[in-house]
Parts: C-alpha cells; sequence; structure tokens
C-alpha cells in the first residue's frame, strides 16, 4: 500500500509540474516514516520552562491549542499561519506526531512562541532561540526582528492583531526579504525575490499558498547561505504561479526537511557550524552530487519513496517541463 501511496504522490507531482493546474484535495502520504529530529524543540521548551517556571507540558499545550483555535481573526483561522488546513491542524495531539508537516510545526513552534503564550516575554524567547538554534546553526534570530510600530491601539486589541495569522505570515514576510537580500548569490537573490512576489499575489486569495511559499524560499536560501548554490530551478516561477495550495503545501514539507539534510551535511563536511558559505574554505563546501544526495533522501523520508523512486523523481524534477530543483 505505501508503494502504491507513494507512487500516487509522485504521478501527482509530476502532474503538477507540466500542468499545475491540478487540485491534489485526494493526496494521501504514508502512513509512517522516518522524520528529522525534534531534539532542538525539546531542548528548546525545556530551557523555557526553566526560565519562566511554565511546565513543559503546558508550553506544549499552548503551541497545539494555537494551532487547533477555531476563532476567526482577520477572516482566517490560526492554523493558516503555518500553511496547514482544518484537517491538518485537527489531527495534531503532540508535537511528536509522526505526521508529514511536524517538522514545519516545530519550527515555526520554536519562532512564535511569543505568540501562542503571552506569559513569554521577547527577551526570554530571544536567548532561548539564541542558546538552542542560533549557537548551533548560525541563523538568524526572529525574536530580534525589529519592525516599524505603526499602531497607537491599545495593548489588547494590539495584541488580537499581532497575533492573528495573516499578521503573522506579513511579518515573516518582511523578515524573510531581509534575509534574502543579504545572500550573496545575486543570481539567487534574484529568483527567491521574484518567486516570493508571486507567492505574495496569491496571499489575498489564499493565505495558506504564501505561508508555504515563504517555507519554499526559506528553505532554498538557507541552503544558498550554506553552499553557494541557487536551490531553485528555472521552471519554479511557472510552477508556482498556478500550483494548487495542497501541491505547494507538499513541496514546503520536502523542501524543509530538505535543507535541514543540506545544512547538516554541509557542517558536517566542514567540521563545525557556520552561518555563510563564505566561512569555510571551497573544498569543505558540498558539491552537487552531494545536494541531490540529500534532496533524494527527503524524497524517501518525507514521501515514502524508494531509492529508485527518488532517483527517478528528482530527475524528473531537474528536466523539463518541470525544472524545479
Amino acid at each position: 500500500m505505501t508503494r502504491i501511496l507513494s507512487f500516487s504522490l509522485a504521478m501527482l507531482i509530476f502532474t503538477a509540474c507540466q500542468t499545475a493546474r491540478n487540485s491534489t484535495s485526494d493526496i494521501h502520504l504514508p502512513a509512517q516514516r522516518n522524520i528529522a529530529s525534534s531534539t532542538n524543540l525539546i531542548k528548546f521548551l525545556r530551557r523555557l520552562s526553566k526560565s519562566t517556571n511554565i511546565p513543559e507540558h503546558a508550553l506544549e499545550k499552548s503551541i497545539i491549542s494555537y494551532i487547533k483555535d477555531p476563532t476567526v481573526r482577520m477572516g482566517h483561522r490560526n492554523h493558516v499561519a503555518l500553511g496547514l488546513t482544518d484537517d491538518q491542524a485537527r489531527r495534531i495531539n503532540s508535537l511528536s506526531d509522526d505526521l508529514p508537516y511536524m517538522d514545519k510545526v516545530r519550527k515555526w513552534a520554536m519562532e512564535n512562541i511569543t505568540v501562542v503564550n503571552s506569559k513569554i516575554s521577547k527577551s526570554i524567547a530571544a536567548e532561548t532561540y539564541n542558546a538552542i538554534v542560533v549557537n548551533s546553526r548560525g541563523v538568524k534570530n526572529p525574536y530580534l526582528y525589529v519592525k516599524p510600530s505603526t499602531s497607537t491601539r491599545s495593548s489588547v486589541r494590539l495584541r488580537q492583531q499581532e497575533t492573528s495569522p495573516v499578521n503573522l505570515i506579513t511579518d515573516k514576510q518582511q523578515r524573510l526579504l531581509s534575509d534574502i537580500d543579504e545572500l550573496a548569490n545575486t543570481s539567487a537573490k534574484k529568483v527567491y525575490q521574484n518567486n516570493l512576489e508571486i507567492f505574495n499575489s496569491r496571499s489575498a486569495s489564499s493565505p495558506t499558498v504564501l505561508a508555504n511559499g515563504q517555507e519554499i524560499i526559506e528553505s532554498a536560501a538557507l541552503i544558498t547561505k550554506k553552499t553557494g548554490i541557487n536551490a531553485m530551478g528555472e521552471g519554479c516561477q511557472t510552477f508556482n504561479k498556478t500550483a494548487s495550495r495542497e501541491i505547494l503545501e507538499t513541496k514546503a514539507n520536502v523542501d524543509l526537511y530538505r535543507a535541514q539534510l543540506i545544512e547538516d551535511a554541509a557542517h558536517a563536511k566542514a567540521g563545525r557550524t557556520f552561518a555563510s558559505v563564505d566561512d569555510i574554505s571551497k573544498s569543505s563546501r558540498l558539491t552537487q552530487d552531494e545536494i541531490d544526495l540529500a534532496t533524494r533522501k527527503a524524497f524517501q523520508d518525507v514521501l515514502g519513496y524508494t531509492d529508485d523512486e527518488s532517483r527517478l523523481a528528482l530527475k524528473r524534477l531537474k528536466s523539463k517541463p518541470c525544472k524545479l530543483y
């Protein structure tokens, strides 16, 4: 059954490459897969618990409660901020669940803990994020991003606005644009800016598309920071203009996991963590073959592909008419 399901999903993605119009509301993923380690989230919540005296289980409960909250804010429920559907949000029972989109959920939780729990200050969240994530990966701290202050509304009203899913997506858009602008690879920078604008143009009708588009672009930008290589193919713009939100959600899950694998491989080859590929020698950088190996591994772990299926998928997705990688 798993092989049948993975093959069906492969055909859906391949068809999306050619037409980008097919609905994938009937997508079914393998029940079991290997997921990225949730060690960072466990460490994050444990350290946060010690700093705030809020039990770890209470922190986890606040995250899940926010995601599953049926309240509509600015026209949308909270799960939209993560690029999830109603059904996907309802299926979450624990942050350790083995679901295809849980890597995305865990990453979002570490970046938005002050949103889900008002008792946690940004300073404590920033310190915790620095200790657990920044120091081990060399990435930016989202809690230290300072956005322009334009509101004079009451603190209660401001809190409601700041925690709305649409506002969270908008805030991330600004952070992501800033990160892209700092890339040394000018060609990749332009590709990411153009594709992000495509996702943004679709956000009015579907904020979920933008949320998942941001994950796709952020993952690509991380790969460029760690390898110097453009992580998106020239066919992405055509694909991203019309791909369904379900297809984009699946691709976001794959690309996020892919970026994690590539980052880990880059650090392992260099023998240390680093923020930019410019910080290491050329001989210590990942080759295209090593990047392709991580991409195939992402197909296997997230989509349930066999080794042969992952090779075929990558070959197809790097060739015309797809050219997504």
